[in-house]
């Protein structure tokens, strides 16, 4: 019986290995698909400029100044209100939160954040990843078929606490079973 438990105790903590493996290659490859998404919009905006220093010089050829100076301020708002990269200190929470704000952002969501990561954050790289990512995704696929949808990340350190919260717009009825739409199912954070 004694061998028997300990054979139970074994599989499981090989079953919880190979989930997490799944778990790091997913994340991989969701990784690689959104660096392949900003690459191509680094390709294109790399286009874009090309198109603009063409336009800026077939005007400063012609001497109109002030339709140079027009054209620029255009660009500059545009570019506000394109490009808010967040810099909190934490090289891993910044990709994490840049990509993510990119991709609900080309799907018409409002990415809403207010971040403030401890120096001697508790949460490791890896760890920090998982949650924000998983999280950020949830919200992303719960809100891009929402009409004017948004997602509001806030991360804080309150007395030693540490507190993501995430919300979203979600107009379907929300159920008290936590089900999820993932084939795999049952996967859990080990945390170090």
């Amino acid at each position: 019986m004694f061998h028997y438990v300990i054979k139970m105790g074994e599989i499981y903590e090989k079953r919880q290995q190979i989930n997490l493996i799944e778990m790091k290659k997913e994340m991989l490859q969701k990784s690689l698909d959104e660096t392949e998404r900003a690459f191509k919009l680094w390709r294109n905006s790399i286009h874009d400029y090309k198109n603009h220093v063409l336009a800026l010089t077939a005007l400063a050829d012609e001497g109109k100044i002030e339709e140079i100076k027009a054209y620029l301020s255009k660009e500059n708002e545009l570019i506000k209100r394109k490009i808010f990269y967040i810099k909190t200190g934490n090289s891993v929470v910044d990709t994490i939160i840049n990509t993510k704000q990119t991709v609900a952002e080309e799907k018409g969501i409002e990415f809403i954040i207010n971040v403030s990561i401890p120096r001697d954050c508790i949460v490791s790289g890896l760890d920090m990843a998982n949650i924000l990512g998983n999280l950020i995704d949830n919200a992303i696929e719960a809100s891009e078929k929402e009409e004017k949808p948004y997602i509001d990340l806030q991360i804080m350190d309150e007395s030693r606490l540490f507190i993501i919260r995430i919300s979203n717009k979600y107009s379907k009825e929300l159920s008290n079973n936590l089900n999820t739409t993932k084939i795999e199912k049952g996967i859990s954070w080990n945390w170090s």
